[in-house]
């Protein structure tokens, strides 16, 4: 697979981001295609995945992808969180 080749320059950080996630972008599916073009074994897989998933989310721009993948991590987090503590005052009730 080829690098990834973008140029950030100094400046605002969301133009730097959008830059490489759209270079990204591009080479990835590139890449995608000429897999599949190569080998027919993606679409024997993909008569098992949900598409409307994957429609959805290729309706997203990358920027609002990476949002939506950072309020997940942000959700997995509190989650995380919520379960240690529920943890912490199951063993605190018990040792009283």
């Amino acid at each position: 697979m080829p690098n990834v080749k973008c140029r950030i320059s100094r400046g605002n950080r969301i133009d730097n981001l959008r830059t490489f996630t759209l270079e990204a972008e591009r080479v990835i599916l590139s890449e995608m295609k000429n897999d599949a073009a190569k080998n027919d074994i993606l679409g024997k897989h993909m008569r098992d995945v949900d598409r409307t998933l994957l429609r959805e989310n290729l309706k997203l721009t990358p920027s609002q992808r990476l949002e939506k993948f950072i309020k997940f991590m942000r959700f997995t987090t509190e989650l995380r969180h919520a379960g240690e503590k529920a943890r912490q005052d199951t063993v605190a009730t018990k040792e009283r």
